[in-house]
């Protein structure tokens, strides 16, 4: 039977496909993503090549030289969630108008750094999602600088959703007195104003009830009196409301005026920040303010009595003090108990070599847990005198930072008594010498920063007892020198910073073994950082066991790095590699063919031009992030390949690299690239094809884009500007002033202006008339397959035949069957039992019949089998029946056989009816019922006796006249 499978041929889909090209191809521009060169636009802010200072993780704008907001914003996504703007700070200052922000709808903060002349009313309508605004001025504090705008009292009415308000260098007294009415959910207020009374911000707060984190910055205030709201028709008492303002914290400069009580409002303060009057007591200062407890405080002066300060510590329960004085008396701290103090901070605004500090100073502090001094002299004795008088002191102690002192050695057992040390931090100092079992005691220390030092020599027992700690930092230390199993203690690392190694200059390269350094790596290290600075390297990993922590970062720095046991577990954990060198090779190929797990890879060299062959980065198919920096890929033998495979790739940036050519053979595996970062040296070559296979991207910046004067570069034009999905920054210069490279490969032309001149014509009207005319003629395809594909080949044997007939002389051809024989499957058995025998073996001459179960061939188009055995017959016999009404490819037999008719205008189709079919069902099919009324026709009698004589006839009428 003939199969039906593809009878009827949907073409729903196709018509969808119809309606995309459509609107792709023939519609007008809706959607402009052409950014202006002011602004730049992230996903999030893992941006390896971009420094994002704005606040937020995701979809992040910044905007900079900003002078009209909403011309410079035009073509910023709609959806965005965080804008930073830097407005011109050489403009004139205009209004900030109302509405300005009302596109983006879904932003969650903004900042905006610049002056305006106004901000209207109605500025951040629509903000609804908005939950921090940031206001500063261009200004860096100084009175002369603040900036002036009024804010009107309904400014920050729709801001429904807002947390946190930061203002910063406003004249607040030219804002109305209900300006911060209207803020329902604000919970922290910032602001550093430029003010002279105290009241003007005062009076203004009164109305702030539900503030969870207040500070203010007032350093310009010179009198400090009690506020005067009387004009504000606000009581005194109620000023009271300020206690409701918890967490604040009040920064002031040296004030020359202080009214007793002026503070008393606020209630407790958490942080306080002040420069008291020379030679007046810091006890007899602070009891002007009215202030019954200050959980944090900031002093800065001349002259510091350390007796003072642990009594204030007492009266107004203070927990932090950092000072900031020239001159340190010390002489009456002993008699005095510092029980409240419990983090102090010391720094020294004089030169270093004039302040000498003894730690012994600290022993009053017997609960003190943080400990930091900046730029004073030290005695590396005074730890060891302290763990032999007074042990018990420091034992609260939890965290120490000491920098720049004079510290030039550490010795052993030096801080055996400070056993709760968690944290130490000796960096930016002289130390050159570590003696063996120098932190011994040190059992819970977790964190130990020794960067910016002298340290040369590393001992084996140097780091002996650190059994805790999970991070040391040696880097920019000049070690030339470490013993074997110098860090075998340290089971527990999980973050290990070395360098700059630098041995003696008579060893060409250094080598480093970890194993030898380790004796076993740390199993959970999860970040390993190694520099030799600018000399060359041999590293050697070892084996760090199968349980090696699986998500490595491995950082490795130097001129040169060869690497050995490149198989080890240690390769394969790493999944975060950054390399600062000219190479770094495993045997002769790049380390990443050993990185197979690896996610994000930044590769920075210092030989542009002698790197190896990095095209083995095609094989790291884990990866997502890939910036590679200062690499002239035009020297790559296999560049064109280097980025296949990487089907999870999300961002790639190219900075400072040569690249000759960017064309779809480099992008056409980066299915998931969602952003891409291009600051390219020289001039390139930039195809449409580049773009074509960049299914998910959504951000491409250009820095100093240079390419040459030619219209194949012109596309980038209309595709920045059009491009519904991408947003396209130019920046320095931007795409407006962006000059190429003439072909006379001297003048620099303006590009824009050159494709308006040169290219409009061939870009504009034949792209879209080519596109036009193809989309027309696969649509006139798809229908013409739709509805006329069956009849091709039958139309192809029509005009044949039309042929044949008309050049034939004697009418003779050869034939290979006497007739086809058309009928439904259902009718097989009276076709085998009755019409075969009767006709195919009468004779002679014996009847050559074709059978579509019997004679087509197999594999071959049921179609192209019809036509080519209808054709191939003399006649075409149909048997006509109920079950052949209903078949539609007995129709179509029925129908080429009619066209045959009406062309060879011979006698060649006979109608054989086995059933009485009823004039009502005939007339349904119009072609059988215009033939049965034209032709004469056999019907199969049911009598025996006259079956004879149907089957005489039917073989006198089928057999071949004599000749052919």
């Amino acid at each position: 039977m003939k199969s039906r499978a593809g009878e009827h041929h949907h073409l729903s889909h196709v018509v969808s496909l119809l309606d995309s090209l459509l609107v792709l191809f023939l519609m007008a521009p809706s959607a402009h993503s052409w950014l202006a060169s002011k602004c730049s636009v992230f996903e999030d802010r893992d941006y390896w090549f971009s420094e994002v200072d704005c606040h937020g993780e995701k979809l992040i704008a910044k905007c900079s030289r900003v002078t009209d907001i909403r011309q410079d914003l035009q073509g910023l996504p709609s959806n965005l969630l965080n804008l930073c703007i830097k407005m011109d700070a050489y403009a004139p200052a205009v209004p900030l108008a109302a509405g300005s922000f009302s596109q983006f709808v879904s932003l969650e903060f903004l900042s905006i750094h610049g002056c305006f002349s106004q901000i209207q009313a109605g500025a951040f309508q629509g903000l609804s999602n908005l939950t921090g605004l940031q206001l500063t001025s261009h200004s860096t504090g100084s009175s002369e600088g603040c900036c002036e705008a009024a804010l009107g009292a309904s400014v920050f009415h729709h801001l429904t959703a807002l947390k946190t308000l930061d203002i910063a260098l406003y004249k607040v007294s030219n804002a109305a007195l209900e300006v911060f009415d209207g803020i329902p959910e604000l919970e922290k207020f910032w602001i550093n104003v430029c003010m002279e009374d105290w009241s003007e911000v005062i009076c203004r707060l009164t109305r702030l009830t539900l503030v969870h984190e207040f500070i203010l910055k007032a350093y310009n205030v010179g009198i400090l009196k009690h506020p005067d709201c009387t004009n504000w028709n606000i009581p005194a008492g109620e000023r009271s409301l300020l206690r409701n303002l918890r967490n604040p914290s009040l920064d002031f400069h040296r004030i020359e005026k202080i009214e007793q009580g002026v503070l008393k409002y606020f209630g407790d303060l958490t942080h306080l920040t002040l420069e008291p009057w020379p030679g007046v007591s810091l006890m007899m200062y602070l009891a002007l303010f009215g202030i019954s407890k200050i959980n944090n405080l900031s002093i800065k002066g001349h002259r510091l009595d350390l007796g003072e300060l642990c009594q204030l510590s007492e009266t107004y329960s203070t927990e932090i003090i950092a000072v900031d004085f020239e001159i340190i008396d010390t002489t009456t701290v002993v008699a005095v108990s510092c029980d409240s103090l419990k983090s102090m901070y010391f720094y020294s605004l004089g030169n270093v070599f004039n302040h000498y500090l003894h730690m012994n100073t600290f022993l009053s502090f017997t609960n003190l847990s943080t400990l930091g001094v900046m730029a004073f002299l030290l005695d590396p004795l005074d730890f060891r005198s302290i763990c032999l008088s007074s042990p018990q002191s420091v034992r609260h102690l939890s965290s120490l930072a000491l920098s720049k002192s004079n510290l030039t050695k550490l010795v052993n057992d030096q801080f055996l008594c400070f056993v709760s040390l968690e944290t130490v931090e000796l960096s930016c100092d002289r130390i050159s010498e570590i003696e063996e079992l120098a932190f011994r005691g040190l059992g819970q220390l977790q964190v130990l920063d020794l960067q910016g030092n002298n340290i040369w020599h590393i001992r084996r027992l140097t780091f002996s007892g650190l059994y805790a700690l999970t991070y040391l930092d040696l880097q920019a230390n000049p070690i030339s020198q470490i013993e074997t199993r110098s860090f075998e203690h340290l089971t527990n690392l999980q973050q290990f910073l070395l360098g700059d190694l630098n041995p003696p200059p008579l060893e060409a390269n250094i080598r480093l073994n970890l194993t030898d350094l380790f004796g076993e790596i740390p199993r959970g290290l999860g970040y390993l950082f190694i520099s030799s600075g600018l000399r060359p390297m041999r590293l050697v990993f070892g084996t760090g066991g199968e349980t090696l922590n699986r998500s490595l970062s491995l950082h490795i720095k130097g001129q040169r790095v060869t690497v050995e046991n490149c198989e080890g577990s240690l390769l394969k954990s790493v999944v975060t590699l950054r390399i600062d060198s000219g190479q770094v090779l495993c045997g002769a190929e790049f380390i990443g063919r050993y990185t197979r797990r690896v996610e994000q890879l930044r590769f920075t060299s210092v030989f542009p031009e002698d790197v190896g062959d990095i095209v083995v980065i095609n094989q790291l198919v884990h990866l997502r992030k890939l910036s590679l920096e200062n690499i002239d890929l035009s020297r790559q033998p296999n560049v064109a390949v280097m980025f296949h495979n990487l089907t999870r790739l999300e961002i790639l940036a190219l900075t400072n690299c040569r690249i000759d050519f960017l064309d779809g053979s480099l992008t056409k595996d980066l299915k998931s690239l969602r952003g891409l970062h291009l600051i390219l040296r020289d001039t390139v070559k930039v195809f449409s094809s580049f773009v074509e296979n960049l299914f998910s991207l959504r951000y491409l910046h250009f820095w100093n884009l240079r390419i040459h004067c030619s219209c194949d570069n012109a596309w980038l034009i209309s595709w920045a500007q059009n491009s519904k999905l991408v947003e396209v920054h130019v920046h320095d210069p931007s795409i407006k002033e962006m000059e190429c490279l003439a072909k006379n490969g001297i003048d620099h032309l303006k590009f824009v202006q050159y494709t308006k001149d040169d290219c409009s014509f061939e870009v504009e009207f034949v792209l879209f008339a080519f596109t036009s005319l193809s989309v027309v003629t696969f649509m006139l395809a798809v229908l013409f397959h739709r509805f006329a594909g069956p009849y091709i080949l039958p139309l192809y044997h029509i005009v044949q035949g039309w042929f044949q007939e008309t050049l034939r002389k004697d009418g003779e051809r050869r034939y290979r069957h006497d007739a086809f024989v058309s009928y439904s499957g259902r009718d097989e058995r009276w076709v085998v039992e009755k019409l075969l025998p009767n006709l195919e073996r009468r004779g002679p001459p014996f009847l050559r019949l074709c059978l579509h179960t019997r004679d087509f061939q197999l594999g071959q188009d049921i179609v192209e089998n019809i036509t080519e055995s209808l054709y191939g017959s003399r006649r075409t016999l149909c048997l006509v029946s109920r079950n052949y009404l209903r078949s539609n490819w007995c129709s179509l037999e029925l129908q080429l056989a009619t066209c045959r008719l009406q062309v060879e205008h011979r006698d060649i189709l006979i109608l054989v009816f086995l059933e009485k079919i009823p004039s009502k069902m005939l007339s349904a099919h119009h072609r059988l019922a215009r033939l049965v009324k034209t032709r004469t026709y056999l019907a199969w009698p049911q009598e025996d006796e006259l079956q004879g004589e149907f089957w005489d006839r039917m073989w006198h009428k089928l057999r071949p006249k004599t000749g052919n």
